[in-house]
Protein backbone atom coordinates (compact mmCIF):
# COMPACT_ATOMS: atom_id res chain seq x y z
CA UNK A 1 0.00 0.00 0.00
CA UNK A 2 2.74 2.19 0.68
CA UNK A 3 4.55 1.72 -2.40
CA UNK A 4 1.57 2.84 -4.08
CA UNK A 5 1.43 6.40 -2.91
CA UNK A 6 4.92 7.26 -1.55
CA UNK A 7 4.32 10.83 -0.49
CA UNK A 8 1.17 10.23 1.01
CA UNK A 9 2.41 7.27 2.78
CA UNK A 10 5.83 9.31 4.02
CA UNK A 11 3.43 11.76 5.45
CA UNK A 12 0.53 9.78 7.59
CA UNK A 13 4.26 7.92 8.81
CA UNK A 14 6.05 11.46 10.07
CA UNK A 15 2.44 12.54 11.52
CA UNK A 16 1.75 9.04 13.64
CA UNK A 17 5.75 9.59 15.18
CA UNK A 18 4.38 13.73 16.00
CA UNK A 19 1.53 12.41 17.63
CA UNK A 20 3.42 9.62 19.37
CA UNK A 21 5.89 11.06 20.53
CA UNK A 22 3.89 13.71 22.67
CA UNK A 23 2.55 10.68 24.55
CA UNK A 24 4.92 8.50 26.43
CA UNK A 25 2.53 5.48 26.89
CA UNK A 26 2.26 5.41 22.75
CA UNK A 27 6.32 6.40 22.31
CA UNK A 28 7.28 2.56 21.94
CA UNK A 29 5.19 2.67 18.37
CA UNK A 30 7.55 4.97 17.18
CA UNK A 31 10.34 2.19 16.57
CA UNK A 32 8.33 0.60 14.02
CA UNK A 33 6.70 3.68 12.08
CA UNK A 34 10.21 5.34 11.84
CA UNK A 35 11.97 2.24 10.67
CA UNK A 36 9.15 1.82 7.61
CA UNK A 37 9.43 5.43 7.04
CA UNK A 38 13.13 6.07 6.55
CA UNK A 39 13.17 2.17 4.19
CA UNK A 40 10.34 3.79 2.40
CA UNK A 41 12.28 6.93 1.09
CA UNK A 42 15.71 5.19 1.07
CA UNK A 43 14.09 2.32 -1.11
CA UNK A 44 12.69 5.11 -3.51
CA UNK A 45 15.32 7.26 -3.50
CA UNK A 46 14.39 10.30 -1.24
CA UNK A 47 18.01 11.16 -0.13
CA UNK A 48 17.08 14.61 1.01
CA UNK A 49 13.90 13.23 2.47
CA UNK A 50 15.47 10.71 4.49
CA UNK A 51 17.97 13.05 6.15
CA UNK A 52 15.32 15.90 6.53
CA UNK A 53 13.23 12.97 8.25
CA UNK A 54 16.52 11.92 10.15
CA UNK A 55 17.10 15.49 11.15
CA UNK A 56 13.93 15.34 13.19
CA UNK A 57 14.12 11.98 14.33
CA UNK A 58 17.31 12.67 16.54
CA UNK A 59 15.82 15.00 19.05
CA UNK A 60 13.21 12.84 19.60
CA UNK A 61 15.61 9.42 20.29
CA UNK A 62 17.24 11.47 22.95
CA UNK A 63 14.28 12.55 24.69
CA UNK A 64 12.82 9.12 24.65
CA UNK A 65 16.67 8.15 26.01
CA UNK A 66 16.86 5.51 23.36
CA UNK A 67 20.36 5.51 22.39
CA UNK A 68 20.82 2.65 19.75
CA UNK A 69 17.45 4.11 17.64
CA UNK A 70 19.99 7.21 17.86
CA UNK A 71 23.40 6.14 16.60
CA UNK A 72 21.45 3.81 14.18
CA UNK A 73 19.70 6.81 12.65
CA UNK A 74 22.99 8.79 12.79
CA UNK A 75 25.14 5.91 10.99
CA UNK A 76 21.90 5.92 8.66
CA UNK A 77 22.55 9.68 8.28
CA UNK A 78 26.67 9.04 7.54
CA UNK A 79 25.56 6.16 4.76
CA UNK A 80 23.29 8.41 3.00
CA UNK A 81 25.69 11.67 2.51
CA UNK A 82 28.24 8.85 0.88
CA UNK A 83 25.54 7.28 -1.19
CA UNK A 84 25.26 11.02 -2.60
CA UNK A 85 29.14 11.56 -2.91
CA UNK A 86 29.69 13.82 -0.04
CA UNK A 87 32.44 12.73 2.03
CA UNK A 88 32.51 16.43 4.05
CA UNK A 89 28.80 16.14 4.81
CA UNK A 90 29.36 13.35 6.24
CA UNK A 91 31.95 14.09 8.15
CA UNK A 92 30.52 17.21 9.19
CA UNK A 93 27.36 15.23 10.09
CA UNK A 94 29.43 12.89 12.22
CA UNK A 95 31.03 15.91 13.90
CA UNK A 96 27.74 17.26 15.40
CA UNK A 97 26.66 14.22 16.69
CA UNK A 98 27.07 14.49 20.24
CA UNK A 99 28.67 11.51 22.53
CA UNK A 100 28.43 9.55 18.62
CA UNK A 101 31.88 8.98 18.42
CA UNK A 102 32.46 7.22 21.49
CA UNK A 103 29.91 4.70 19.89
CA UNK A 104 30.35 1.20 17.69
CA UNK A 105 28.15 2.89 15.23
CA UNK A 106 30.44 6.04 15.32
CA UNK A 107 33.68 4.08 15.01
CA UNK A 108 32.28 2.43 12.13
CA UNK A 109 30.83 5.87 10.61
CA UNK A 110 34.23 7.29 11.37
CA UNK A 111 36.10 4.31 9.23
CA UNK A 112 34.06 4.61 6.43
CA UNK A 113 34.56 8.32 6.09
CA UNK A 114 38.14 7.21 5.86
CA UNK A 115 38.14 4.39 3.12
CA UNK A 116 35.80 6.67 1.28
CA UNK A 117 38.08 9.47 1.02
CA UNK A 118 41.00 7.32 0.60
CA UNK A 119 38.78 5.73 -2.21
CA UNK A 120 40.08 2.44 -0.48
CA UNK A 121 36.88 0.11 -2.41
CA UNK A 122 38.00 -3.17 -0.71
CA UNK A 123 38.18 -1.30 2.74
CA UNK A 124 34.37 0.02 2.41
CA UNK A 125 33.51 -3.17 1.28
CA UNK A 126 34.79 -4.96 4.04
CA UNK A 127 33.63 -2.47 6.68
CA UNK A 128 29.64 -2.48 5.21
CA UNK A 129 29.45 -6.09 5.82
CA UNK A 130 30.11 -6.34 9.28
CA UNK A 131 27.44 -6.67 11.94
CA UNK A 132 27.43 -2.96 13.04
CA UNK A 133 26.08 -2.02 9.09
CA UNK A 134 23.97 -5.39 8.73
CA UNK A 135 22.01 -4.51 11.52
CA UNK A 136 20.89 -1.02 10.05
CA UNK A 137 17.24 -0.73 8.64
CA UNK A 138 17.11 -3.15 5.76
CA UNK A 139 17.16 -0.32 2.93
CA UNK A 140 20.08 1.85 4.46
CA UNK A 141 21.97 -1.68 4.70
CA UNK A 142 21.42 -2.15 0.85
CA UNK A 143 22.21 1.54 -0.05
CA UNK A 144 25.65 0.81 2.37
CA UNK A 145 26.36 -2.36 0.12
CA UNK A 146 26.70 0.39 -3.22
CA UNK A 147 29.06 2.27 -1.28
CA UNK A 148 32.09 0.63 -3.11
CA UNK A 149 30.93 1.32 -6.52
CA UNK A 150 30.03 5.26 -5.49
CA UNK A 151 33.36 5.27 -4.03
CA UNK A 152 34.99 4.43 -7.70
CA UNK A 153 32.77 6.11 -9.54
CA UNK A 154 33.79 9.43 -7.45
CA UNK A 155 37.52 8.65 -7.45
CA UNK A 156 36.93 8.01 -11.35
CA UNK A 157 35.16 11.66 -11.97
CA UNK A 158 37.82 13.20 -9.79
CA UNK A 159 40.64 11.78 -11.90
CA UNK A 160 38.44 12.75 -15.22
CA UNK A 161 38.15 16.22 -14.10
CA UNK A 162 42.31 16.43 -13.48
CA UNK A 163 42.85 14.45 -16.91
CA UNK A 164 40.46 17.23 -18.44
CA UNK A 165 42.54 20.17 -16.37
CA UNK A 166 46.19 18.80 -17.84
CA UNK A 167 44.31 18.44 -21.24
CA UNK A 168 42.85 22.22 -21.01
CA UNK A 169 45.90 24.04 -20.22
CA UNK A 170 48.72 23.30 -22.70
CA UNK A 171 45.83 24.63 -25.56
CA UNK A 172 45.42 27.74 -23.43
CA UNK A 173 49.15 28.38 -23.40
CA UNK A 174 49.21 27.56 -27.47
CA UNK A 175 46.27 30.02 -27.64
CA UNK A 176 48.39 32.60 -25.61
CA UNK A 177 51.29 31.74 -27.95
CA UNK A 178 49.44 31.97 -30.97
CA UNK A 179 48.22 35.63 -30.10
CA UNK A 180 51.94 36.65 -29.33
CA UNK A 181 52.76 35.15 -32.22
CA UNK A 182 50.09 36.75 -34.51
CA UNK A 183 50.55 40.33 -32.06
CA UNK A 184 54.50 39.93 -33.69
CA UNK A 185 53.02 39.52 -36.83
CA UNK A 186 51.31 42.69 -37.22
CA UNK A 187 54.18 44.62 -35.95
CA UNK A 188 55.99 42.98 -38.09
CA UNK A 189 53.75 43.83 -40.96
CA UNK A 190 53.53 47.44 -39.62
CA UNK A 191 57.46 48.14 -39.82
CA UNK A 192 57.14 46.70 -43.59
CA UNK A 193 54.67 49.06 -44.11
CA UNK A 194 55.94 51.95 -43.17
CA UNK A 195 59.05 51.51 -44.67
CA UNK A 196 58.01 52.96 -48.07
CA UNK A 197 57.19 56.13 -46.27
CA UNK A 198 60.49 56.10 -44.64
CA UNK A 199 62.32 55.35 -48.16
CA UNK A 200 60.08 58.33 -49.72
CA UNK A 201 61.15 60.77 -47.24
CA UNK A 202 64.83 59.58 -47.28
CA UNK A 203 64.31 60.47 -51.21
CA UNK A 204 62.89 64.09 -50.55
Amino acid sequence: MADDDVDLAIKHYRRSIELYAEDEQQAIFIGDTWRQCLNLMVKHDKKEDALSFLDTMFPIFEMLGQAEYLHKAQLSAVILHLAKGDSVAAANARDSFREFAMSDEGEAASDLIDAFEEGNEEAIRGLVTTQTFTLLENQVGRLASKLPEICTECASDMTGARSNTRKVAPAVKADSDDDGAAGGGAGAGSAAAADPEDDMDDLM
